[in-house]
């Protein structure tokens, strides 16, 4: 399998994601003088705005650095729920085991191991980005804590399905909704708002694009508790080890660039520095929280690019109440990188997201069950820009992109390795 980074545009014309707005960071990030304007002030708008679009008490809503931090202040959160008498169903065997998407992004793996928990990865549907619930039984045993129900490439988890498994089982089922929230949907259960907790991220490719921050929601009143414990445990231990590696890294080592995406994940990024967002965070995602795309004019750019994709190119599939983060067709694997180096000759950024987490060292002991829905998925997958803030000219610049695939011939495209 070829584990290459896709191109990288040499001129960028197109990207993949909206960077922070520098307007937003210089105007708000100090505040107004007011009480909305100091970061107490703004977390708890944040907290406020985020509760009403969530269905949720505001003090349910839990701001953090990250989505890491908050997937793992839900974990931990479970595990002294898990040794407290009054959390019912979480009480009885040892549970230590949380099940996670092989086709997933690292960090959600490593938040589990950031609370000392141990993952287990799990497939995906055949034909589809997200585990179902054969997927899910398939890796399930008598030790598992929590399952992480995430939703990825325009597709979500059956979560009624999976949390009526999960209540005969003591299963804790965690909406992981770090690419699916953007908002209050117009109808139907807000993404986030299902399970006992949802985590919510902000960062890089996510719907509410700011860089960095993340939320916990508690959907379950009787873990308030012990999300409050969580915070602060983790807090206290993630500051001391920042400290420590502030002090050890001096002067601060960057991390490598990598070519490949197996490499980077055996080098993945450090524990959280903290668990609550900072207040210059908070106003920037308050900022953001209402520039989201419309899903209408997204929807709109897809069809304009779906007109121009070769014919050799299928369509993914995409859940229309969900938030379109990328346009994502399906490629033969020998002429990925191929396409994906033409594509980036025009200036438009592409990725193929994931590659399945077993493929990493660092990840393939985890694995109890056979992945081959997730390993078939990754070697053919090429994501666009499509997002609604794209402007016209950069709307037809992918669309051109595409339309002159269609004049490479197949036989051209590498050879993977």
């Amino acid at each position: 399998m070829d584990t290459r980074y896709n191109p990288y545009p040499r001129e960028l014309a197109v990207p993949l994601c909206r960077p922070p707005a520098l307007a937003i960071d210089q105007a708000l990030a100090f505040g107004d003088g007011s009480e909305h304007g100091s970061a107490r002030g703004t977390l708890r708008a944040l907290r406020d705005e985020l509760g009403r679009q969530l269905g949720r008490e505001p003090e349910r809503v839990v701001p953090t650095t990250s989505g890491r931090a908050a997937l793992s202040l839900a974990l931990h959160a479970l595990s002294l729920a898990k040794l407290d008498a009054s959390a019912g169903a979480l009480q009885g065997r040892r549970r230590d085991e949380v099940i996670v998407p092989s086709f997933g992004c690292p960090q959600v793996i490593e938040a589990v191991l950031d609370v000392g928990l141990t993952p287990v990865l799990c497939d995906t549907a055949p034909d589809r980005a997200v585990p179902d619930l054969a997927a899910i039984e398939a890796v399930a045993s008598e030790r598992s804590l929590a399952l992480v129900a995430a939703s990825v490439l325009g597709e979500r988890v059956d979560l009624e399905a999976v949390e009526a498994w999960a209540e005969a089982a003591g299963v804790a089922v965690i909406d992981d909704a770090a690419q699916a929230f953007a908002g209050a949907p117009k109808s139907g259960r807000c993404p986030g708002a299902g399970g006992q907790l949802g985590v919510l991220s902000f960062g890089r490719h996510k719907p509410v694009c700011v860089g960095e921050g993340g939320a916990l929601v508690v959907n379950a009143p009787a873990l308030a508790p012990f999300v409050q414990a969580a915070r602060e445990q983790l807090d206290i231990r993630w500051r001391r080890a920042a400290f420590a590696r502030a002090r050890a890294d001096e002067p601060a080592t960057p991390r490598p660039w990598f070519t490949d995406v197996a490499d980077a994940l055996a080098h993945p990024l450090p524990p959280p520095y903290a668990a609550d967002m900072d207040g210059a965070t908070a106003v920037r995602v308050f900022a953001r929280l209402a520039e989201t795309d419309e899903p209408e004019l997204a929807a709109r750019v897809a069809e304009r690019l779906a007109a121009r994709t070769p014919a050799r190119l299928r369509l993914r599939p995409h859940d229309p109440a969900l938030p379109r983060l990328y346009f994502a067709v399906e490629v033969p694997p020998s002429e990925r990188h191929v396409l994906a180096g033409s594509l980036a000759a025009a200036g438009v950024e592409t990725s193929w997201l994931y590659l399945p987490l077993h493929h990493s060292p660092r990840y393939a002991g985890y694995t109890r069950a056979p992945l081959i829905h997730a390993e078939a998925l990754w070697p053919k997958l090429l994501l666009l820009p499509c997002r609604g803030w794209l402007s016209p000219a950069q709307v037809e610049r992918v669309a051109e992109a595409l339309a002159s695939l269609a004049q490479l011939e197949p036989a051209s495209a590498e050879v993977q390795p």
